[in-house]
């Protein structure tokens, strides 16, 4: 178990700290939606009091398997022909593959703060080198103590708990949801798809019929030495279509 952390940095910027155990499909859109909802305004406020918004993910899952070299990915809103140009720095997004850097990491004694942080979440990260990272970085060793402080109080684990729950029974039900249309839908189009099909074939097995029964009508007359015009007015047929029936005869 971690913890998310969502705090204010001394210059006024709003950081949020997430870590995402499991993989969640549309989570870019929930990256962004979260995003937005911190850079938000107060009711009264004017544009000058929005704040510069960080948004960290530590994921335990993979987000971008087409970069299978880097685990740190930074977003941000910048110009497309001059990337070197920014819209504005108030958004900021940061993505972290935990997976990808558990591949990578090296020695304890070489990770750079971002590393070691990364070593902090990971849940590979041995106990005696947790205490060595911990007796480094002074802000890890007080992350480690909160999360020690927070794991005594039973009504804050119990608390957390019940939220994790409900998080994961809403994914659960729009999981279900989202099978439950798939399979709807799969039932209705193939239904669907056999009752036009039904209705084609008998639809064009009259037409087959009548244009058959036409042509025997026809060849009938052609045997009895009617003339091509009244066996025209008759069948419904062209004279070219008699004269065809008449050379197959």
């Amino acid at each position: 178990m971690r913890l998310d952390i969502l705090g204010r940095s001394s210059d006024g910027t709003s950081v949020n700290v997430e870590v995402q155990v499991d993989s969640f499909k549309w989570m870019t859109k929930r990256l962004l939606y979260y995003w937005a909802r911190r850079y938000a305004l107060k009711r009264g406020e004017t544009y000058g009091k929005l704040a510069r918004t960080v948004s960290i993910a530590i994921l335990n899952y993979v987000l971008f398997p087409e970069l299978p070299h880097d685990y740190h990915h930074a977003f941000a809103v910048l110009h497309t022909k001059h990337p070197e140009v920014h819209l504005s720095d108030d958004l900021e997004i940061h993505c972290i593959e935990l997976p990808k850097f558990e591949q990578q990491r090296s020695d304890i004694a070489t990770l750079n703060p971002l590393g070691k942080w990364l070593a902090y979440f990971s849940k590979k990260t041995p106990v005696e080198d947790l205490e060595t990272i911990a007796m480094q970085e002074p802000m890890i060793n007080q992350a480690v103590q909160a999360e020690q402080h927070f794991m005594q109080d039973r009504e804050l684990v119990t608390a957390y708990e019940m939220a994790e729950k409900a998080e994961r029974d809403r994914y659960a039900r729009e999981q279900f949801l989202l099978d439950e249309g798939r399979a709807q839908g799969f039932s209705q189009g193939f239904s669907q798809g056999i009752s036009q099909g039904i209705s084609q074939g008998i639809s064009q097995g009259i037409s087959q019929g009548i244009s058959q029964g036409r042509s025997e009508v026809a060849l009938a007359m052609l045997e009895g030495g009617l003339p091509l015009e009244q066996i025209a007015k008759f069948t419904g047929l062209s004279a070219a279509e008699i004269e065809a029936l008449r050379k197959v005869q």
